[in-house]
């Protein structure tokens, strides 16, 4: 083992050379205009000058102090064929087998690629300043196919394999599809999948949580109602119980877990003419007592109407499944009927009282 104590070694017109062994720098530096090839550097030691440490067949070991680099062009450990550059990409990380050799790319800048087969065609050769830029991948075959995209951040194999520009993806497969939908947010495992179009603007959550293509400024939360694989059987929110609020509309959902409001403005509608008889169907209607199988003992007698008896009368009042079983009924049509028929019953009398 060659030992160099206190010293600095700056002359690189007398050369310095270990054939096997060591060199250990217990205090002070090694410098050097040209690479500097050992199997081991330790201490608190500073390299400068030439094309830093290149350890051949060991380690590059800083046992005690810190290891800084200075990036311009492409960091790359254990990577495969990875460096395919020119002067202008800059600042990329690559640890892994992270670029695909047939994929060389030639402006991408501030990507960090963690994982085998992570960023796996980063880029297609012929990119213009701005594509392949700021994308940041961990796991096996992570953001596999960002070809020529920007600003994806991706965690979990497999996740991110083809989508657009601006997305978050954490999870095994989260965006595991054909997509190319841009400000996507994925976060569950599985999530995502099936998707296959531009899929803008969504926040997908929940393991196994497939979406539907073309969705387009949708938040979903979960694959179905349920017990089964991504399914949710409870939803809960807290902060609303007890809260009152003095103004706004009723919630409304629907059997494919769709929530919003109506609407009641003369834009929002067509068609609209008087309801005339349409209402008598209310007279039709058997309102009923029952108690909820599912409530807590001692269940409340409830007051209401059932979905089955209301399809034989009214079938455009009720809600179904999607089996098409009776599921609810928008009870929202009732309180317009209702006051239809009171201003008829209202004729009716002020034709009788002769008023």
């Amino acid at each position: 083992m060659s030992v160099i104590t206190n010293n600095l070694f700056n002359k690189s017109s007398y050369g310095f050379t270990v054939g096997t062994g060591n060199i250990t720098v217990t205090t002070g530096n090694i410098s050097a205009s040209a690479a500097i090839n050992a199997d081991v550097v330790s201490a608190t030691t500073t390299v400068t000058g030439g094309t830093g440490v290149t350890a051949t067949t060991g380690d590059a070991i800083v046992s005690n102090g810190y290891f800084g680099l200075a990036i311009t062009g492409f960091l790359k450990i254990n990577s495969f064929n990875a460096l395919y550059t020119s002067d202008t990409s800059t600042t990329n990380i690559f640890v892994g087998d992270s670029v695909d050799p047939a994929q060389p790319e030639t402006v991408t800048l501030n990507n960090v690629a963690v994982g085998k087969g992570c960023f796996v065609t980063l880029g297609d050769g012929a990119s213009v300043a701005g594509e392949s830029c700021y994308n940041t991948g961990f796991g096996y075959n992570s953001a596999a196919d960002p070809l020529k995209h920007k600003e994806i951040t991706s965690f979990g194999a497999s996740c991110a394999t083809s989508m657009g520009d601006r997305g978050l993806y954490l999870g095994y497969k989260a965006g595991y599809s054909s997509g190319t939908g841009v400000n996507v947010i994925m976060l569950g495992a599985v999530t995502g999948d099936g998707l296959s179009g531009t899929d803008n603007e969504n926040i997908f959550i929940g393991y196994n949580n497939p979406g539907i293509n073309d969705n387009l400024y949708t938040l979903r939360i979960g694959s179905a109602t349920g017990t089964g694989a991504g399914e949710i059987n409870v939803a809960i929110i807290c902060g609303i119980t007890g809260k009152t609020s003095t103004s706004g509309a009723a919630l409304l959902i629907n059997a494919s877990n769709v929530l919003g409001t109506t609407t009641s403005n003369l834009d929002s509608k067509q068609d609209i003419a008087d309801m005339g008889d349409d209402s008598d169907v209310i007279y039709d209607l058997l309102p009923k007592t029952f108690k909820f199988i599912n409530d807590t003992d001692p269940k409340p007698k409830q007051y209401g109407l059932i979905a089955e008896d209301v399809a034989v009368v009214f079938d455009g009042m009720v809600l179904y499944d999607k089996d098409n079983k009776p599921w609810n009924l928008s009870y929202h049509f009732l309180p317009p009927m209702l006051v239809n028929e009171f201003k008829k019953l209202e004729a009716r009398i002020r034709n009788l009282e002769g008023v």
